[in-house]
Order: C-alpha cells, then structure tokens, then sequence
C-alpha cells in the first residue's frame, strides 16, 4: 500500500514538471522591451493524487525577477484571485521597486486553501522608459512525511501598456 502512494506521487510530480515546467528551461527567441504590462499567473493550492480524493496542499510561491541589466520597474499590483475569479486579496500596499536583476516575490501558505483548486495572480508592473519584461512565474511545494512536491506555473502578458517593442535576440558569438 505504501510503495502504491509513492509510486503515485512519483508518477503526478514527474507529469506536472514536465507538463507544466517544460518550457522554464529555454530561452525565449525574442527579447520584448516594455513600458508596463498587466500579468496572469496561473497558481494552484492543491494537487489531487490517486482517484482525486487525496489532495495534497502546496504553498504557492509569486516570484517576479526584473531582467533588465540597467533600470528598474516598478510593480504597482498584485492582486490574488479564487479559482472562480473572485478577488481575495491585494499584496502590494505601495509600488515596489524592482532594481536591475532582482526580483521580489509573494506567499500564499500551504495552508491557505481560500483560492480553490486553481487560483491565479494578476500582476501589474510598469516602468519610466522601455525595458526587458520581467520573467513572472509561480513557484507551488509542499510536503508530508517523507513525500514532497515541486513546480512551476506559467504567467501570461494580458495586457500591454505604453510603448513595447518586440526585437529579434542578438545572435551569440561564434568560438
């Protein structure tokens, strides 16, 4: 019985890392220089295991990280929303200054289950001149005993504000 449940959690953690983080590894082709952009970042609370009467709690993690190598953006909301869109919770008081590759990041406990199975952030950010866009992502774990589970989320631009501009990625030198 107790091989079965691992086997199990094996199983799920392998389908979700390489369902829902395939693409965290690759860089993208194109750099897209922005002014602000309202963000969607897709969460989750709980993990169904088995028959889907075993839900396994995650922490849900929002990491914003500012690609830019020269100026900062500034994130003006982050808002958090139940899995049928209802609004929980804002996380951002006053704009948060971001400097040139750092990041700032928002929990939602382990133990928070107010957002439903899928709840999602919505993200605002902007900034006084073009820069790289931030790479939004959110982070879910969780663990019980000696069982664990870890992966990523994706974010999507919903909407883009003031001036984008989408340019090729500069070829890398040939050694």
């Amino acid at each position: 019985m107790g091989n079965r449940r691992v086997r199990r959690v094996v199983i799920c953690w392998t389908a979700l890392s390489l369902g829902m983080g395939a693409t965290s590894g690759f860089a993208a082709e194109r750099v897209v220089r922005s002014t602000g952009q309202t963000i969607y970042a897709a969460a989750y609370s709980h993990v169904l295991m088995g028959t889907a009467k075993f839900e396994f709690p995650v922490a849900a993690t929002l990491v914003v990280r500012n690609t830019d190598p020269a100026s900062g953006i500034v994130v003006t909301a982050v808002d958090y929303r139940d899995s049928k869109g209802k609004h929980l919770r804002h996380y951002v008081d006053k704009p948060i200054v971001i400097g040139p590759f750092s990041s700032t990041e928002f929990v939602v406990k382990e133990s928070d289950s107010t957002g439903g199975h899928s709840p999602c952030f919505i993200v605002q950010w902007e900034a006084t001149a073009r820069v790289n866009a931030p790479i939004v992502e959110t982070l879910m774990m969780g663990g019980r005993g000696s069982q664990g589970i870890s992966f990523v989320g994706r974010a999507w631009v919903i909407e883009e504000r003031g001036d984008v501009r989408d340019e090729a990625k500069p070829e890398e030198p040939s050694h």
